[in-house]
């Protein structure tokens, strides 16, 4: 029996449940990577203030935290697969009716909508991965699952490189990937686990329970909104070439990928708690040395590759104790809080970001950054020592 309770999957049966699950994120992964640029660029077109596109944008979390909320009770009344199947018919729905209208105000409706339909299947698919997994492995599997995420996030704009911003086309092919994305879940729907959330279960209640797990949403879901926002405005304000400034995202973008599944497998076989503080560490220290060595090319590089790393993992390894630390049903309940604390602090991040910077030129940015990666170092350090003297 696997460590999730009531759920017995034989050892064939979770191998095609991850490979499912993770096929799925991928290809949704195209979409939303390409959808957000695609977006941004018509509305740009349109002489649309960047004012208005990051408003536009933030349209989208705020429908996913507002549809967090009531996940569960739909994960109850409809089944797991069915509320899945439901917020990936509204995605696409939203999708196909972009090009149908001009009006902004109608825009940032349907970002919301896009928002409300993205909670059901990111709250059914992370808890069902976590759920088909064994504890000894949780972490690897988990570092798959963003390794494969941020695949699908940068392969997603490919498209509007072919296609072109103008014309119907580009949403037609994303609303098709959504509704590809859930082909493999068919496939595999008769091995779903039970989600009903126990009564009673407060979404504060969990959080307060492991304030670790849930710091680590907010840091990554922040440091996640800022980076892309403002990395390369960062670059450009230290007198970098264009091209250079934009190269310290790909930079930070590859520390992203490549380090994965190394940090895994170090929470697997040493400790979780560990490499979580490892995390940690690379937020903080990170972004304090690039004040120093920016002048560098390679220091800089190897800085923003290990604090990239260090800032996605913080993601993967945190699901991954949330799956040890929150048993059955509790799961649901405590998913949907994480990605609504993540998202939360993708919508804090740039305006918080953007004050920093006004602050402090030009290095805000970075001392904004430090401060909160060493507030989370020290949250995860104080509620390991209370953890070993209650053991005790």
């Amino acid at each position: 029996m696997t460590d999730s309770q009531h759920y017995f999957l034989q050892p064939l049966e979770r191998r095609n449940t991850i490979i499912a699950l993770f096929f799925s994120a991928f290809i949704i992964g195209i979409a939303f990577g390409g959808l957000a640029p695609l977006l941004a660029l018509v509305l740009e077109s349109r002489g649309v203030s960047t004012l208005m596109i990051g408003l536009n944008s933030a349209m989208s979390p705020i429908g996913v935290i507002s549809t967090t909320l009531i996940t569960p009770w739909l994960i109850k009344r409809l089944g797991a697969v069915n509320t899945l199947l439901l917020g990936s018919g509204i995605i696409m729905l939203a999708i196909l009716l972009f090009p149908v209208f001009d009006q902004l105000f109608i825009w940032f409706a349907l970002r919301f909508v896009i928002g409300i339909g993205l909670a059901l299947p990111w709250v059914v698919s992370e808890t069902w991965i976590n759920r088909a997994t064994l504890s000894s492995s949780r972490g690897r599997v988990m570092a798959i699952y963003t390794m494969i995420l941020a695949l699908g996030f940068a392969a997603g704009p490919v498209v509007v490189a072919f296609t072109g911003s103008k014309g119907a086309v580009p949403y037609l092919i994303y609303a098709t990937f959504v509704g590809l994305s859930a082909l493999p879940i068919l496939w595999i729907r008769h091995l779903a686990p039970p989600m009903e959330v126990p009564a009673h279960t407060k979404l504060s209640g969990l959080a307060a329970a492991a304030p670790t797990i849930f710091g680590a949403a907010m840091l990554s879901g922040l440091t996640d909104a800022a980076t892309f926002s403002f990395l390369p405005l960062y670059g450009l304000r230290l007198g970098f070439e264009e091209s250079y400034a934009v190269t310290l995202l790909s930079l930070f973008l590859a520390g992203n990928l490549l380090l994965q599944y190394p940090i895994g497998w170090m929470a697997d076989h040493v400790s979780r708690r560990g490499m979580l503080l490892f995390c940690g560490a690379a937020c903080a220290l990170g972004p304090a040395m690039v004040p120093i060595i920016y002048q560098s090319p390679l220091a800089l590089a190897a800085t923003l590759f290990i604090w990239g790393g260090g800032a996605w993992a913080i993601y993967g390894v945190a699901l991954t104790m949330l799956g040890d630390r929150f048993p059955g049903g509790q799961m649901t309940a405590a998913n949907a809080a994480f990605i609504m604390a993540f998202e939360l602090s993708n919508i804090v991040g740039p305006p918080a970001s953007g004050y920093a910077i006004t602050l402090w030129q030009p290095h805000g940015l970075m001392f904004f950054m430090a401060i909160i990666g060493a507030l989370f170092f020290v949250l995860t350090a104080g509620r390991g020592i209370v953890r070993r003297v209650r053991g005790r």
